[in-house]
């Protein structure tokens, strides 16, 4: 019994019938039909080459899933088991709001680089949701980023064939962040304001170790050592729109102890001694959590909530422009600057590896590379005059 046969539907049209093996969940043999438009020794070559996909398990059975369907099982049956609550809120957000209404009717067996270029185009002309112009770059790339994961599970699903991000010729730029740091006079500012404020202990332990908004709201009192000057970075709190959880952190290079600056020590030992008498002057024990920045009555501290005062407490004190996460920026600019090797600063704020610190910092980089040419030029000349 032949695989397949051709039968003459048009002028120039056929239809392909032929034996795509069996389906690996049913087990059935599966009949499948492919229009062609050609020459009759056309058709046949191309039913030649899907019987040799069939043959060497290449073959990808035609089927209506739009981008949209397979973007939101994407979502719900890969991308929920493989990230964090809070990258798949990310993810989600960005497949809802601009990949789905744009190309999420498109057959993902049809889409292709010229729907991708269009997408990215449409994006950066019209892409806010306010109706106010296009999306940064950035966006882009992390629109783009999303849209090859689902692309790439798509491929390994086996509904898809070939890569049609290969295909795409407007490819967003991997730009730049614009890396915030305090000048000394924005400090001294920053810090006067918030003095005798909530948030002043959280900044300052922020400022001076570099931790990230997450490990500084996960910090329990267990994890600091007051009398040896250091803390132990061992959990993080995680805020999506629908909950807030402790996790471990993400990599054996953000589980670290770092020193403390003795001014941060101080602080903190006035700051454990304020909380403990305010709970024993409202009758409230330690508390489960054992945190070291918890709310007032020991409740757990809402990294969101944490920004937002953050942002209008630096605008009172006329720094409307800094965000929370500018301290970090801040404190490993400040380090570099002073000639710390970068492998220790990048051990200090949990970063991989130096490389990637001195991907994000090398602007500051630059003014080490200028003094370290200096030195050696003052050592070249005074062996010359010797």
């Amino acid at each position: 019994m032949s695989r397949g046969h051709i039968r003459q539907r048009g002028k120039d049209s056929w239809q392909l019938k032929f034996d795509a093996g069996r389906d690996p969940l049913t087990g059935n043999r599966r009949i499948e039909y492919v229009t062609f438009r050609g020459s009759k020794r056309s058709a046949q070559r191309e039913l030649n080459r899907l019987l040799s996909e069939v043959d060497s398990k290449g073959y990808v059975p035609q089927q209506g899933t739009t981008v949209g369907e397979y973007a939101r099982r994407w979502l719900d049956e890969i991308a929920a088991q493989t990230v964090s609550p809070r990258t798949w809120q990310r993810y989600e957000e960005l497949v809802e709001h601009h990949i789905t209404p744009h190309i999420g009717r498109c057959r993902i067996q049809d889409l292709d680089g010229s729907h991708i270029d269009s997408l990215y185009a449409r994006l950066r002309r019209e892409g806010r949701r306010d109706g106010k112009g296009g999306l940064s770059e950035t966006t882009v790339r992390h629109i783009h980023r999303v849209l090859a994961l689902i692309v790439k599970s798509a491929i390994k699903a086996r509904v898809i064939r070939v890569n049609p991000m290969e295909a795409v010729q407007a490819t967003p730029r991997n730009t730049k962040a614009d890396i915030q740091i305090l000048e000394d006079s924005e400090v001294s500012k920053l810090l006067g304001y918030l003095k005798g404020r909530a948030l002043y202990p959280i900044v300052m332990v922020a400022l001076g170790t570099g931790l990230r908004r997450g490990e500084v709201l996960g910090l329990r009192w267990k994890d600091v050592d007051l009398d040896r000057g250091q803390l132990r970075v061992s959990q993080v709190i995680e805020q999506t729109k629908n909950s807030l959880r402790f996790k471990e952190p993400k990599t054996t290079q953000s589980r670290r102890t770092i020193r403390l600056p003795s001014s941060i020590i101080g602080i903190l030992r006035d700051h454990r001694r304020e909380q403990a008498a305010m709970r024993l002057k409202l009758g409230l024990g330690r508390g489960d959590n054992d945190l070291v920045f918890s709310t007032w009555d020991g409740r757990v501290r809402k990294p969101n909530a944490v920004t937002r005062a953050f942002k209008d407490d630096a605008t009172a004190a006329g720094l409307p422009h800094l965000t929370l996460h500018g301290l970090r920026h801040t404190h490993v600019s400040k380090l570099l600057a002073n000639g710390v090797p970068v492998n220790v600063v990048a051990q200090r704020v949990g970063h991989a590896n130096p490389t990637v610190t001195l991907n994000i910092y090398a602007h500051v980089m630059e003014g080490a590379d200028d003094a370290a040419a200096a030195v050696f030029d003052t050592a070249l000349r005074k062996a010359i005059e010797e």
